[in-house]
């Protein structure tokens, strides 16, 4: 049933300059929504032709701008595209009563969020469904950073709460390299180390996390031999709506965001993401990461509470998270868009690009990159080439003419 009290209109909110919020205006255009984003200024998605209303965001007191933002836009929907952003919203205080509800809305019960947020926490949560996880135990001293690697053995992943991709990851394969690991991301998670980052990444956004701590546990997990694999899901009131499976072909490092995929038929991960949805009463969209052992067992090692990057794909009625949160959200009959890849290897973009330029998966997979818009496409580009050091001789060229994929008319 069409719900008459909504418009259609979706803030999409983002503190850092990655490619998904651009990519998720497109998707949600398609389907019929207006587009506001709130992102950092220069950011790709303010050149996005679907977009409606472009706010800047700033580190500085980022809660009431997105408190007025919200008030001022008046979205149905709003989706983090990243960690910080979903925290910033969490902390919104003496917000109104529509601003709740529209959180409540768009990212289902937020009170179990702070678990989520938490590596080790999530992962108790969904052994408790019978998932099956790594072990993963948390540690707050060198003491019992030893005794949980006689647990787990080694290579072991010592992992840091509120980090992102491989940026709070090291596998150690020693005690010493444990130990060592231990230090680095306690550093890491206290003040100076976010003033560092703060001022190495030029991301003011750090002293915003120096103000406002989110959650800085640390955890040692379990190294499964096998592959990764990840699942990409719409949600609404607990119940998963929408799915898109794939193993991880290649990849920025052993734990950093895929940069090549394999879409896949993938019921054990599907079942996995309805247990954790309904346990958390997730709406919106969210990753689970896992690992494919060896032997073909599944085991659940991340979940992500945001929008993922390739959540904005297009790849079938039955692999269309965008259509399919449109239908549960507003009620109307949005059919899901038409396929853009033709064959099951999808290189995203410009993560590939920038994981190695001469890729053979640019032209064996479909290179999702925006053809459609761009505008957007040439300020992604520029972007990573002003924030990735090349040296001058072998910097990365974007090769735009690819024979083997037909790209959309502009």
């Amino acid at each position: 049933m069409t719900n008459p009290a909504m418009t259609n209109k979706v803030l999409l909110v983002t503190s850092v300059m990655w490619a998904t919020a651009a990519r998720l205006a497109a998707a949600f255009a398609d389907c019929g929504w207006r587009i506001d984003v709130l992102a950092p200024p220069g950011h790709a998605a303010g050149k996005s032709r679907h977009l409606g209303t472009f706010h800047p965001y700033q580190p500085w007191g980022p809660q009431f701008i997105l408190q007025r933002v919200i008030e001022t836009a008046e979205p149905d929907l709003i989706v983090p595209c990243d960690d910080r952003a979903l925290r910033q919203l969490l902390a919104l205080r003496a917000i109104t009563a529509e601003t709740a509800g529209t959180l409540a809305r768009s990212l289902g019960e937020t009170r179990t969020y702070p678990i989520l947020l938490s590596r080790s926490q999530s992962l108790e949560a969904g052994r408790a469904l019978g998932i099956a996880v790594p072990l993963t135990i948390a540690v707050s001293n060198p003491q019992a950073l030893e005794q949980a690697v006689a647990e787990t053995g080694f290579p072991a992943a010592i992992k840091l709460d509120g980090s992102w991709g491989d940026d709070g990851i090291v596998i150690a394969n020693d005690v010493a390299e444990a130990r060592a690991a231990f230090r680095k991301l306690s550093h890491l998670a206290s003040p100076l180390g976010k003033a560092v980052r703060a001022l190495r990444r030029r991301d003011a956004g750090y002293w915003w996390d120096i103000l406002q701590p989110g959650p800085t546990g640390i955890c040692v997990q379990r190294v499964i031999a096998g592959h990764n694999a990840t699942c990409s899901v719409a949600a609404w009131n607990g119940d998963v709506v929408g799915a898109l499976c794939a193993d991880v072909v290649a990849a920025r490092g052993s734990f950093g965001p895929p940069s090549v995929l394999r879409t896949t038929d993938a019921p054990d991960m599907i079942d996995a993401a309805c247990e954790i949805a309904a346990k958390f009463g997730l709406s919106g969209l969210h990753g689970l990461e896992f690992i494919r052992g060896e032997d073909g067992s599944l085991y659940l090692t991340e979940i992500t509470p945001y929008a993922t990057q390739n959540a904005h794909l297009a790849l079938g009625p039955e692999r269309d998270l965008i259509a399919a949160l449109t239908r549960a959200a507003t009620g109307n009959s949005c059919p899901a868009r038409p396929a853009v890849a033709d064959r099951d290897l999808i290189a995203l973009f410009p993560q590939e690009w920038l994981r190695d330029a001469q890729s053979p998966y640019l032209h064996q997979a479909y290179h999702d990159a925006p053809w459609e818009d761009t505008a957007v496409l040439d300020a992604i580009v520029a972007r990573a080439e002003a924030a990735t050091p090349f040296p001058r001789d072998t910097a990365p060229v974007l090769i735009l003419d690819e024979p083997e994929i037909e790209k959309p008319a502009q």
